[in-house]
Protein backbone atom coordinates (compact mmCIF):
# COMPACT_ATOMS: atom_id res chain seq x y z
CA UNK A 1 0.00 0.00 0.00
CA UNK A 2 2.57 2.55 1.11
CA UNK A 3 6.27 1.96 0.44
CA UNK A 4 7.23 3.15 3.91
CA UNK A 5 4.73 0.81 5.58
CA UNK A 6 7.05 -2.20 5.67
CA UNK A 7 9.96 -0.18 7.07
CA UNK A 8 7.79 1.28 9.82
CA UNK A 9 7.19 -2.13 11.30
CA UNK A 10 10.93 -2.31 11.88
CA UNK A 11 11.13 0.98 13.79
CA UNK A 12 8.10 0.06 15.90
CA UNK A 13 9.76 -3.27 16.72
CA UNK A 14 13.05 -1.48 17.55
CA UNK A 15 11.17 1.01 19.73
CA UNK A 16 9.40 -1.79 21.58
CA UNK A 17 12.62 -3.76 22.13
CA UNK A 18 14.56 -0.70 23.27
CA UNK A 19 11.69 0.17 25.65
CA UNK A 20 11.82 -3.34 27.10
CA UNK A 21 15.59 -3.08 27.54
CA UNK A 22 15.26 0.36 29.12
CA UNK A 23 12.56 -0.75 31.58
CA UNK A 24 14.39 -4.01 32.24
CA UNK A 25 17.58 -2.17 33.16
CA UNK A 26 15.64 0.18 35.43
CA UNK A 27 13.90 -2.70 37.19
CA UNK A 28 17.19 -4.63 37.50
CA UNK A 29 18.89 -1.56 38.99
CA UNK A 30 16.05 -1.03 41.44
CA UNK A 31 15.82 -4.60 42.71
CA UNK A 32 19.51 -5.55 42.70
CA UNK A 33 22.88 -4.05 43.55
CA UNK A 34 23.64 -3.55 39.86
CA UNK A 35 23.66 0.02 38.58
CA UNK A 36 22.90 0.42 34.89
CA UNK A 37 22.03 4.12 34.83
CA UNK A 38 25.40 5.24 33.43
CA UNK A 39 26.10 2.20 31.28
CA UNK A 40 26.29 2.42 27.47
CA UNK A 41 23.40 -0.08 27.12
CA UNK A 42 21.17 2.11 29.25
CA UNK A 43 22.10 5.27 27.33
CA UNK A 44 21.62 3.60 23.96
CA UNK A 45 18.27 2.06 24.93
CA UNK A 46 16.97 5.39 26.25
CA UNK A 47 18.12 7.20 23.12
CA UNK A 48 16.64 4.64 20.70
CA UNK A 49 13.42 4.47 22.71
CA UNK A 50 13.02 8.27 22.84
CA UNK A 51 13.63 8.74 19.13
CA UNK A 52 11.58 5.66 18.26
CA UNK A 53 8.54 6.84 20.20
CA UNK A 54 8.60 10.18 18.40
CA UNK A 55 9.01 8.59 14.97
CA UNK A 56 6.35 5.97 15.72
CA UNK A 57 3.79 8.54 16.77
CA UNK A 58 4.55 10.70 13.74
CA UNK A 59 4.07 7.68 11.49
CA UNK A 60 0.84 6.63 13.23
CA UNK A 61 -0.46 10.20 13.03
CA UNK A 62 0.36 10.26 9.33
CA UNK A 63 -1.54 7.01 8.77
CA UNK A 64 -4.52 8.29 10.76
CA UNK A 65 -4.63 11.51 8.73
CA UNK A 66 -4.39 9.61 5.46
CA UNK A 67 -7.27 7.34 6.46
CA UNK A 68 -9.17 10.37 7.83
CA UNK A 69 -11.23 8.72 10.54
CA UNK A 70 -14.03 10.83 12.06
CA UNK A 71 -12.29 11.29 15.46
CA UNK A 72 -9.15 12.42 13.64
CA UNK A 73 -11.09 15.00 11.61
CA UNK A 74 -12.57 16.20 14.91
CA UNK A 75 -9.12 16.52 16.50
CA UNK A 76 -7.79 18.20 13.37
CA UNK A 77 -10.58 20.76 13.63
CA UNK A 78 -9.69 21.45 17.27
CA UNK A 79 -6.06 21.79 16.25
CA UNK A 80 -6.80 24.26 13.47
CA UNK A 81 -8.94 26.37 15.84
CA UNK A 82 -6.62 26.08 18.87
CA UNK A 83 -5.29 29.65 18.74
CA UNK A 84 -8.82 31.04 18.50
CA UNK A 85 -9.88 28.80 21.40
CA UNK A 86 -6.94 30.16 23.38
CA UNK A 87 -7.95 33.75 22.62
CA UNK A 88 -11.71 33.47 23.23
CA UNK A 89 -11.95 31.14 26.23
CA UNK A 90 -11.16 33.80 28.91
CA UNK A 91 -14.09 35.91 27.74
CA UNK A 92 -16.51 32.98 27.79
CA UNK A 93 -15.22 31.71 31.13
CA UNK A 94 -15.52 35.15 32.75
CA UNK A 95 -19.03 35.57 31.36
CA UNK A 96 -20.06 32.11 32.62
CA UNK A 97 -18.68 32.80 36.10
CA UNK A 98 -20.31 36.24 36.20
CA UNK A 99 -23.75 34.93 35.19
CA UNK A 100 -23.62 31.72 37.29
CA UNK A 101 -22.39 31.65 40.85
CA UNK A 102 -20.75 28.47 42.13
CA UNK A 103 -23.04 26.38 44.37
CA UNK A 104 -22.00 25.32 47.86
CA UNK A 105 -22.30 21.54 47.59
CA UNK A 106 -19.45 19.48 46.15
CA UNK A 107 -21.72 17.74 43.61
CA UNK A 108 -23.18 21.07 42.55
CA UNK A 109 -19.72 22.53 42.19
CA UNK A 110 -18.54 19.55 40.13
CA UNK A 111 -21.55 19.94 37.84
CA UNK A 112 -20.95 23.71 37.67
CA UNK A 113 -17.33 23.09 36.65
CA UNK A 114 -18.24 20.46 34.06
CA UNK A 115 -20.93 22.62 32.48
CA UNK A 116 -18.54 25.59 32.50
CA UNK A 117 -15.84 23.55 30.79
CA UNK A 118 -18.22 22.31 28.11
CA UNK A 119 -19.67 25.76 27.46
CA UNK A 120 -16.27 27.41 27.34
CA UNK A 121 -14.60 24.73 25.23
CA UNK A 122 -17.42 24.16 22.73
CA UNK A 123 -18.27 27.87 22.62
CA UNK A 124 -14.66 28.89 22.00
CA UNK A 125 -14.30 26.21 19.36
CA UNK A 126 -17.50 27.32 17.63
CA UNK A 127 -16.54 31.01 17.74
CA UNK A 128 -13.09 30.23 16.36
CA UNK A 129 -14.60 28.11 13.60
CA UNK A 130 -17.11 30.84 12.63
CA UNK A 131 -14.45 33.58 12.70
CA UNK A 132 -12.13 31.42 10.61
CA UNK A 133 -14.87 30.85 7.99
CA UNK A 134 -15.78 34.54 8.08
CA UNK A 135 -12.19 35.63 7.53
CA UNK A 136 -11.67 33.14 4.69
CA UNK A 137 -14.92 34.40 3.11
CA UNK A 138 -13.75 38.02 3.43
CA UNK A 139 -10.39 37.15 1.88
CA UNK A 140 -12.13 35.41 -1.01
CA UNK A 141 -14.38 38.49 -1.60
CA UNK A 142 -11.34 40.78 -1.42
CA UNK A 143 -9.39 38.66 -3.89
CA UNK A 144 -12.33 38.57 -6.30
CA UNK A 145 -12.76 42.35 -6.11
CA UNK A 146 -9.04 42.84 -6.71
CA UNK A 147 -9.16 40.54 -9.73
CA UNK A 148 -12.18 42.40 -11.13
CA UNK A 149 -10.36 45.74 -10.78
CA UNK A 150 -7.38 44.37 -12.71
CA UNK A 151 -9.64 43.15 -15.52
CA UNK A 152 -11.39 46.52 -15.98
Amino acid sequence: MYPMFHHCHLHILLTFISGLIYVGLLVASHYSNLHFENSPWYDISVLVYSVGIGVSFLWLGHLLLINSYAPIRWLNSISSCSFGIYLTHPFLLSTYKYLNKAPGSIWGYNLYTLIGFLIVFIGSWYLSYVFRKLISWMIMIYQKSGTQKLQS
